[in-house]
């Protein structure tokens, strides 16, 4: 349910900032799901290699359970928002896509508290090496994201 949710949802707001890469509309559809499903399965082989790199694979494997249900949640609480978004008034869209954002971003820092809590034993003794996983693994890609999508909004 999350990734065509959330597929949706990044359809909707490329297509509000006229950032669309591709022509068709069921192929920005099919690519915004795509996408969403590529980042989720590569966040999960790349948090599973950590896992079987480094002594930690339980806490790995709950903190991806942690990912899946977060995931699930705002696959759920998206619904409202697609619908709207979809049907509603154009005036409102603006309002809405700020309103989604901020709940999503809610529950990203929600969910990397909960990572916090499930790493408290490694956190102390290796702080640099989760401030280099939170800075790679967390925060680049979507900073990379909005980057892109600003890119291809100035073209």
């Amino acid at each position: 349910m999350f990734f065509i949710t959330a597929g949706i949802f990044v359809y909707f707001a490329l297509d509000y900032l006229k950032a669309l890469p591709f022509e068709g509309n069921w192929t920005n559809l099919y690519a915004c799901i795509g996408s969403v499903l590529a980042v989720f399965l590569f966040k999960h082989f790349l948090l599973s290699f950590v896992g079987w790199l480094f002594p930690i694979h339980k806490e790995i494997s709950v903190y991806n359970f942690s990912i899946v249900i977060f995931n699930i949640i705002i696959g759920l609480i998206l619904v409202p928002f697609i619908i709207l978004v979809a049907y509603g008034p154009p005036d409102l869209l603006k309002i809405l896509f700020y309103l989604a954002g901020g709940i999503i971003a809610a529950a990203f820092i929600f969910r990397q508290l909960r990572g916090l809590f499930l790493s408290g034993k490694y956190l102390a003794s290796n702080k640099f090496h989760f401030l280099l996983y939170l800075c790679t693994v967390e925060i680049a890609p979507v900073i990379v994201l909005i980057k892109l999508i600003l890119m291809s909004q100035e073209a």
